[in-house]
């Protein structure tokens, strides 16, 4: 219910009308000086090409600068492939269609779709 929000926006921009019919499995685990990233994929028939990525961060999401500590939580970025794959064709790299970030210290999480002034949820299931 939450990719048919995102889909509203700017009529389909990011061509995730069809995501919620892919099932995203595990594709990496990452660990960093201070943080774990993971990757999902959600692929065509389960193992074929890539259609979109979810990214989750737990840790540090941003470094320290000289005036502030550094930011700690988790974070999650859901991108689509689709509009590098059929017409029009998008070049370059693609955007997140959604984030959601929970800091140290937040007591909810928000997702936020990439459009101007738009924010949506999205529930994760699994």
């Amino acid at each position: 219910e939450g990719l048919d929000e995102i889909a509203a926006i700017e009529k389909d921009r990011y061509r995730v009308a069809g995501l919620s019919n892919y099932i995203f499995g595990l594709y990496r685990i990452k660990h960093d000086k201070r943080k774990w990233i993971t990757v999902y994929y959600a692929r065509e028939g389960g193992i074929g090409e890539v259609v979109a990525e979810l990214k989750i961060s737990v840790g540090e999401l941003e470094g320290r600068s000289k005036s502030s500590d550094p930011v700690i939580g988790v974070q999650a970025e859901i991108t689509s492939f689709c509009p590098a794959r059929g017409d029009p064709i998008v070049l370059g790299k693609l955007p997140p269609c959604a984030m959601v970030r929970q800091c140290k210290g937040d007591s909810h999480l928000k997702w936020t779709a990439n459009a101007t002034n738009t924010n949506t949820s999205l529930s994760i299931v699994g």
